[in-house]
């Protein structure tokens, strides 16, 4: 079965140089902050990547050109004002705190065909209806990765 993911899929190495980008969270606005080349070997992403409707929680997407999904990272807590709470009927509620200005790194690999970072997931903003369901996942934010330097190759 062919999908939009093959080229996620077929990337089975792992990248030797990453990039560590550095977000900032406030005001339910998100911003890339910085993006540092690293070096170093890009840790694996775990498990299946999440889809958007579909799974809850949030995750950065590496996409190439074509706004195809090249690598996925899972998050763990990136609004660190937040909790999700599980009830026995099996409904998930999130539960905010008090709001501030967070921040998170996220370490991606260096690809010559990554061209954008998506972070996906659920409302950056607390709201008074605090039930949320997987469906309500979506792109809460794109940035570009191409700078002059890469550009020009």
């Amino acid at each position: 079965m062919s999908s939009r993911y093959d080229s996620e899929e077929r990337q089975t190495s792992p990248s030797r140089n990453s990039i560590r980008l550095t977000f900032r969270v406030a005001d339910g606005e998100v911003a890339l902050v910085s993006k540092e080349r690293l070096r170093m070997i890009t840790p694996p992403s775990v498990g299946e990547r999440p889809e958007i409707g579909t799974n809850g929680g949030y995750w950065v997407e590496l996409r190439n050109g074509q706004d195809e999904v090249i690598f996925h990272r899972v998050l763990t807590a990136p609004l660190l004002h937040s909790v999700e709470l599980f009830a026995p009927d099996g409904t998930i509620e999130r539960a905010f705190g008090e709001s501030a200005e967070s921040r998170f790194e996220v370490l991606i690999p260096d690809r010559d065909d990554g061209r954008s970072i998506a972070l996906i997931g659920e409302s950056l903003t607390p709201s008074k209806s605090s039930r949320k369901k997987a469906a309500e996942t979506r792109e809460l934010a794109q940035f570009s990765l191409v700078d002059d330097e890469k550009e020009s190759e």
